[in-house]
């Protein structure tokens, strides 16, 4: 059985889901309808469909699982009941929608396909405009059904995206005319679809908008997709975003060290997680009336940063942010000198990065009614003693765990040598050990079966002893299983180089970070895939051999190799942004 990223259990918090038990997420809605997801065992329960005999979906593998996911509770959020929803289990394999809403008189309304976001939504859309698609194949045989909708979404940086072409079956044997607008929307209510946003409305918009970027004379600066700022790339000191801007995305000014103050215009709607991440001479940013959604801590590892904020959605206080409704603490900073915290009580969620890098802390306390905390919250807080007040967590020997001890949330004492997991512990969370210099011998018990990414970051002088049966280490490095992914590499196992086994086929998240041993490496023929920070601060890393096999290069999987001058990759591999950033290498894709 595949095991989920831990990136969707954020989801099902964001999505309002309350972990009842351990690994058991349970949201109610409104027409006593409840959907029980078992994370552990990736299932869940939609309960049975109402009009057909069509069993529902009852797996969580596949990202495109969590789309489906994320579609229904969208529905159901907006005032759709389970009865107007037929959910179809394995519909790739029966060619079929994966969502048909029907009408008050059981009539089928709109048909929804949802899609991986990436390749696999555009290329579906692709073949939508050419008109075949699943979508146009159903209607073939549905006549009555009134809407096709593509659908992805995804996660990115604490934010929800979405995309969802409409197309109206009224004129379709005429003209297939594409909307973006009409059935999500908060004005539109259930079985009232409004389409607005044609595609050709569209493509004028951003092209008005592109226009109107050509005219600033310093847009060469930024990466700009759809009114996205994708990505900062030069070293002014203080800059005014351009005013055709609509969202800052996730990381845009990712260690923008060169900042010193940035004016956000009126008019940006949302400020992506993490998006001035490590900048850290930056002094002064502005939070404009128009935002309405900020992700995971956008201004962590700013020691020196002062907000301002005219957003009804937020209020600051103290320098401290939160949501309006005061169940989400956003940002703490890093510069305030106070040396003690105590979270308000009735926050709910403690949100990624809040207190990063607080080191000025010696004191924090969290409430009872805290439900949530996400990974890399107290991360680099070096003199910290946690007080807890929750019931939904356990402190026990300077480590943080979940309520039934099953989960390692965070190892909050820095001055930890050494740590034995008890048995009880099945997950070791994401980032539970980030940064824990002063680490050096950690035992794995037999309990545990999942290990979230990133998980040793950072800890130099590191040793692990493994005794669950779900891993294997070898040599000191430990991988999955069956040794097809190498999750954590020491630094204190490396001269120079080392040979990474022929089974592997994807080197994990943050897995060699911070390996300054590390001068030279050949992947092996097998790896498909790089993930994200893989290599991140391996200072030393002067020649790496990377096979075309290798199709996936994740963000800042090379970040800070500043030794690295050339590499070789195929043309056809898929590099995102910041995979190479604050190294001056050379790339040469080869035919």
């Amino acid at each position: 059985m595949p095991y989920v990223d831990f990136k969707y259990t954020s989801l099902f918090w964001k999505l309002g889901f309350v972990e009842e038990t351990s690994d058991n997420f349970v949201k109610k809605y409104s027409d006593s309808y409840q959907i029980n997801i078992e994370a552990e065992r990736q299932e869940i329960n939609y309960g049975n469909n109402f009009r057909i005999n069509n069993s529902t979906p009852t797996n969580l593998y596949e990202h495109k699982d969590f789309v489906v996911l994320e579609c229904v509770n969208r529905l159901l959020e907006k005032g759709y009941f389970r009865t107007d929803l037929q959910l179809i289990n394995d519909a790739d394999k029966v060619e079929m929608p994966d969502i048909i809403v029907c009408d008050n008189l059981g009539n089928k309304y709109f048909a929804i396909d949802c899609r991986q976001w990436g390749k696999d939504f555009e290329k579906e859309f692709a073949n939508f405009k050419k008109g075949n698609s699943r979508l146009l194949s159903y209607y073939k045989n549905f006549k009555e059904v009134k809407y096709l909708c593509l659908y992805t979404s995804r996660l990115d940086g604490g934010l929800l995206e979405l995309k969802n072409p409409i197309i109206s079956t009224s004129n379709i044997d005429n003209k297939i005319e594409f909307f973006f607008s009409g059935i999500f929307e908060d004005n539109i209510k259930p079985h009232n679809a409004l389409l607005s946003f044609s595609e050709q409305e569209r493509n004028q918009k951003f092209s008005k908008m592109d226009k109107e970027a050509s005219e600033i004379h310093d847009i060469g600066d930024y990466q700009i997709e759809e009114g996205v700022l994708i990505k900062y790339s030069a070293n002014s000191k203080n800059i005014i975003i351009p005013s055709n801007i609509i969202n800052i995305g996730t990381g845009a000014f990712w260690n923008s060290t060169s900042l010193v103050s940035v004016e956000i215009p009126n008019g940006v709607k949302s400020i992506g997680g993490d998006a001035f991440y490590y900048c850290s001479n930056l002094k002064y940013v502005n939070i404009p009336r128009s935002v309405e959604a900020i992700g995971n801590d956008p201004f962590a590892g700013c020691p020196l940063v002062s907000l301002t904020n005219d957003s009804s959605n937020f209020f600051l206080e103290d320098g401290v942010l939160y949501d309006k409704a005061n169940t989400n603490i956003i940002h703490y900073p890093i510069n305030n000198s106070s040396t003690y915290f105590i979270i308000p009580n009735g926050i709910k969620y403690i949100g990624k990065h809040t207190f990063y890098d607080c080191s000025n802390l010696i004191s924090v306390t969290i409430p009872k009614s805290v439900i949530c905390i996400e990974n890399n919250v107290f991360a680099g807080c070096k003199n910290l003693k946690l007080i807890n007040n929750s019931p939904n967590f356990i402190l026990e020997n300077g480590v943080l765990y979940n309520k039934e001890k099953t989960q390692l949330i965070a190892l909050i004492d820095y001055e930890l040598e050494t740590l034995v997991i008890p048995e009880s512990v099945k997950t070791i969370g994401k980032n539970s050990f980030w940064n824990c210099l002063n680490l050096k011998s950690l035992t794995i018990s037999n309990s545990v079966t999942r290990i979230g990414y990133n998980p040793f970051a950072g800890c130099n002088f590191l040793v692990l002893k493994n005794n669950s049966p779900h891993f294997t280490l070898k040599n000191d490095v430990l991988y999955n299983k069956e040794k097809t992914e190498i999750i954590y590499c020491p630094n204190t196992s490396i001269s120079k180089t080392i040979s990474i086994p022929s089974s592997v086929t994807s080197i994990g998240r943050n897995s060699f970070a911070y390996c300054v041993n590390l001068e030279d490496l050949v992947v092996p023929t097998n790896v498909t895939i790089i993930d994200r920070g893989a290599f991140s601060g391996c200072i030393n890393l002067s020649s790496i051999t990377i096979p075309e096999s290798v199709k996936f290069i994740g963000k800042w999987a090379f970040g800070h190799c500043k030794s690295l001058k050339t590499i070789t990759l195929s043309k056809n591999t898929i590099i995102e942004d910041f995979a190479f950033a604050e190294c001056q290498v050379k790339l040469t894709l080869l035919a």
